[in-house]
């Protein structure tokens, strides 16, 4: 690859595919197409999936079966990481079997690396071992396809989860020698960052900080957005465990800007602000911290607007629970607001209940073009969601996302009928609950949480929370 920084590179590329010779040129349009796209992943992946689509369509209309396979798997690869499992699963058969048919050895090689990643990021560790392993014993009989750094980082990850320390260590050092040997610098941020956590499982902090760090560098000096992403929330990790908190917020806040950039809107934006919420708390920054956790909520209540299964919808809600629970802690010990406590609470458990209402409507596998025009505006505001500073304007965005998904799903509805059937409900206030009690009622809610748990005791005339807690 090119040593100048990606978006550098992108540009050039942009500028490239507007030249006459290479758009009079099939075949070198296609290979720009596909640098291209692979740049996108790491800087921009909503715009890699329009350059990967324009691969999959050029290399149909040449007759280029190889490289129709491959778009096809790095679309699967694309939607797996946007949530949508499911599909992506559909995609990557249809391209795994077209390498296996046109025997594209290196296709396969990626293929299981991928797949491997994948298992790796639901947690089936075990599997993503064993793809891994495919992977390297293709590329052990097949040595011109190259060092299979994929494949090697699958295992190195999968071996860390399974507390293998030494076993990933020795692979991760193996690969940043070779990344170095061969001056494949986004290979080496990669593995920098696994060393990181491979160290940080050790207990061994101070190396942990200085792998991680210097894939901080790495990243800035070549615009790898997303790895930068990766390796300050990591760090911020790592600096909170020291008490280090300025550091912290200051990485922290690194990793949310870098996030923002890549496009990312669905399952690490949450997780990056309940962090920066974290910190603010820990710092005392309390009404701070209390305008992040509002911020994280509405972000994961946009992002299931078109959660694509009840897996991918499982993970954002089990995310949104536990930033709840640490919202709710944060009312309760620290604002000491059991007013605020009550509405953080009916939030989390109202939003639950009204998705399983909302799920029996579902996004069609094959959407016409007005619907599919629908989802794009549901994608932009999703991504002014993310972007919003203001309570009230992310409301009216929540409001607007609601009603954009149930329209799609429902063009031949007159807009007042949508307009009364996608009005988003909040929660009923503490003190409307208390009217309706009588002198001789009590509502419990439990929250529980490991290793503590806790009850909001509500009654006509006051709402408290013990300060009893059981472990």
């Amino acid at each position: 690859m090119d040593p100048r920084p990606f978006p550098e590179l992108s540009s050039y590329l942009t500028q490239l595919l507007q030249d006459p010779i290479v758009q009079n040129d099939p075949k070198l349009k296609l290979r720009c197409l596909v640098t291209k796209g692979d740049i996108e992943i790491e800087i921009n992946p909503p715009l890699a999936r329009e350059v990967w689509q324009k691969v999959l369509e050029l290399a149909r209309s040449i007759g280029d079966k190889k490289w129709e396979a491959r778009a096809q798997g790095k679309i699967s690869y694309l939607t797996f990481f946007e949530g949508d499992i499911t599909t992506a699963q559909q995609i990557g058969t249809t391209a795994f079997f077209a390498a296996m048919m046109l025997g594209d050895i290196g296709a396969q090689i990626t293929y299981y690396s991928v797949i491997a990643h994948g298992m790796n990021e639901m947690g089936r560790f075990e599997e993503g071992l064993k793809q891994s392993n495919s992977a390297l014993k293709l590329a052990v009989d097949n040595r011109d396809a190259g060092f299979p750094f994929a494949a090697y980082l699958a295992k190195a990850r999968a071996q860390y989860e399974l507390k293998n320390y030494s076993a990933a260590k020795e692979i991760l050092e193996r690969c940043l020698e070779q990344a170095r040997l061969h001056n494949s610098r986004l290979q080496e941020a990669y593995v920098l960052i696994l060393l990181g956590k491979e160290a940080t499982a050790e207990n061994d902090l101070h190396q942990a900080i200085e792998f991680l760090e210097l894939a901080g560098v790495l990243c800035t000096e070549r615009g790898f957005y997303h790895s930068l992403a990766w390796s300050m929330y990591e760090l911020a990790l790592l600096y909170r465990t020291t008490g280090d908190l300025s550091k912290a917020e200051e990485r922290a806040a690194v990793a949310w800007d870098a996030m923002k950039r890549v496009g990312d809107n669905k399952y690490h934006p949450p997780q990056h602000l309940a962090l920066l919420a974290d910190l603010k708390a820990r710092q005392g920054k309390l009404t701070e911290a209390d305008a992040l956790y509002e911020q994280t909520s509405d972000i994961t209540e946009g992002m299931l607007v078109t959660a694509p299964s009840t897996q991918s919808k499982s993970v954002l809600i089990g995310m949104m629970s536990s930033n709840y629970i640490e919202h709710f802690s944060l009312a309760v010990n620290r604002l000491k607001d059991v007013k605020r406590a009550f509405q953080v609470l009916e939030r989390a458990r109202g939003r639950t209940v009204a998705d399983s209402l909302r799920s029996s409507s579902q996004a069609p596998e094959q959407p016409d073009p007005a619907q599919q025009a629908g989802l794009r505006e549901i994608s932009r505001l999703q991504l002014k969601l993310r972007e919003a500073t203001s309570r009230a304007e992310r409301k009216q965005l929540l409001d607007e996302l609601f009603f954009a998904e149930y329209s799609s799903l429902h063009p031949g509805e007159s807009m007042g009928e949508l307009a009364r059937l996608t009005v988003r409900s909040e929660p009923a206030a503490l003190e409307e609950l208390q009217k309706i009690l009588r002198a001789d009622e009590l509502v419990l809610e439990y929250v529980l949480n490991d290793p503590e748990s806790s009850c909001l005791v509500i009654s006509k005339e006051k709402a408290d929370i013990p300060a009893q807690i059981w472990t």
